[in-house]
């Protein structure tokens, strides 16, 4: 946890400084204290709330790919059937979620296609520096975890 939580919270900063001062104020068409009690807070809230937690879910579900073996995940390391299987279902189902009226329910909104690129590069790129960390992690002390 101490090695690999703060390159999460590192991302996490990094999409909350993207969703709160340049996405969310695009597409709402202002900065959040604008928008003091009015609508436009709402859709600024529910988006900001909404991006966060599309991070956080795609980013906590590939991680395990990297975490379950010292070799370079689907390059090294194949996964399982299954574990591919779970991995799609997981990122198909809680992107899926923020579409649909429970998502509503829960305080999420549907996000612009635009979001998608940005989380895409988020990903990616948290993806490799975790690799680049295990493994550094892995010449230090001779096991992952």
């Amino acid at each position: 946890m101490c090695f690999f939580g703060p390159i999460s919270s590192l991302f996490d900063i990094l999409t909350f400084v993207f969703l709160f001062f340049v996405f969310c104020p695009a597409v709402c068409g202002d900065g959040f204290a604008a928008f003091a009690g009015t609508t436009g807070q709402e859709q600024f809230i529910a988006l900001f709330q909404t991006g966060w937690f599309l991070e956080s879910m795609w980013t906590q579900i590939l991680i395990l790919h990297l975490l379950r073996t010292r070799k370079i995940p689907l390059l090294q390391s194949k996964p399982s059937r299954p574990v591919m299987l779970i991995t799609m279902l997981g990122i198909l189902f809680f992107t899926v979620l923020t579409f649909t009226p429970v998502g509503c329910l829960i305080g999420l909104t549907s996000m612009p296609f635009a979001y998608f690129g940005f989380l895409t590069v988020v990903v990616v790129l948290y993806l490799l520096l975790v690799t680049l960390a295990k493994s550094w992690y892995v010449k230090k002390y001779h096991e992952l975890l």
